[in-house]
Order: structure tokens, then C-alpha cells, then sequence
């Protein structure tokens, strides 16, 4: 029979095994650290998000700033495609494209000076022509420089002036 050494107390004398203690202060220490985990992991998560919201709204803010300069290249695209589309039916009725003088605005109102079409059969657009994305007028030549047998349309971007990268890329349409 194994011998077991026996602790006893002041106050019940009752004996108690090693194997005992060790298991209430095992069961103590337990409960101590799964206070302090407790009471530290909600404080570390909230020390993450703090971070991590930190973070995320300079990406986000980046990433709206992008999207910003690719939506209104997108806009500007959009908005030549469309009017290529009202060209396009321009052209069957009439045989021919508005001249550069004519511009945009005989899709809008029937040219007066020469070359009159006599093929308009009303408005190609239901508003006057749009500005482009940055507030200037799309660029419409008649023959147009790139394509001499049609027309070149395009938005010169943000800058407003010939050339440029991102955002200041002009956007061309070329018929």
C-alpha cells in the first residue's frame, strides 16, 4: 500500500493528499489567469479596431479617391459613346456628319449654316450636349485629325488641356 503524505489544517484537522493541494492551487491559478484573460482580451480587441479602423479609413479613403478619378473617366467615356451613338444616326439620315463649325450642337438643333442637312429628322439629343466629367466641352472635329474620313471626338480631362496621365489623359473617341 503506497504512503500518502497528509497535510492537516489548524482548524478541521482533516488530512489532506499533496495530490489535492496541488489540484485546488492548480484550480486557483486556473481561475487567476482566466480573470486577467478575461479582462485582456476584450481590451486588446478594442486596441485592434482603434488600429485597425485607423488603417482601413486611409485605405478606404485612398480607394474612394481612386474610384472618384476612375468614375468620372468612366463618365467621360460613357458620355462619348453616347454621343457617337447620336452621331452614328446622324450620319444615316443625313449621309454625312456635322461639320466642326456645326459641332455637337446639330445633334441638339438643326444646323443653319452650310452644309444644311436634309436628312434631319429631329433632335438627336434631348438636351443640349453634355460637358464632360471636369466641366469643359468635349472636343468634336470634322474631319477630325485622327480619323480624316469621319470625325474625332474627345474630353481633353481634368486639366483641360492636350495630353496629360491619369486623370489628365485626354479620352478619345476616334470615327
Amino acid at each position: 500500500m503506497p504512503i500518502t503524505p497528509s497535510v492537516s489544517t489548524s482548524a478541521d484537522r482533516q488530512s489532506v493528499s499533496i495530490g489535492e493541494v496541488k489540484a485546488k492551487s492548480g484550480v486557483m491559478d486556473g481561475v487567476k489567469i482566466g480573470f486577467g484573460m478575461f479582462i485582456l482580451l476584450p481590451i486588446l480587441i478594442i486596441v485592434g479596431l482603434i488600429i485597425f479602423g485607423q488603417c482601413s479609413s486611409t485605405l478606404i479613403n485612398k480607394r474612394i479617391q481612386e474610384t472618384g478619378r476612375e468614375t468620372k473617366t468612366a463618365a467621360a467615356q460613357n458620355r462619348i459613346a453616347m454621343l457617337g451613338c447620336a452621331l452614328a444616326v446622324y450620319h444615316m439620315d443625313n449621309n454625312r456628319y456635322p461639320t466642326t463649325q456645326q459641332g455637337l450642337m446639330a445633334l441638339y438643333n438643326m444646323p443653319t449654316s452650310p452644309p444644311v442637312p436634309t436628312g434631319w429628322s429631329g433632335n438627336y439629343l434631348k438636351r443640349l450636349p453634355p460637358d464632360d466629367p471636369w466641366g469643359h466641352r468635349y472636343k468634336y472635329l470634322c474631319p477630325g485629325r485622327v480619323n480624316s474620313e469621319g470625325y474625332d471626338l474627345y474630353s481633353l480631362g481634368r486639366d483641360g488641356k492636350d495630353g496629360g496621365d491619369g486623370e489628365d489623359a485626354d479620352i478619345r473617341e476616334a470615327q
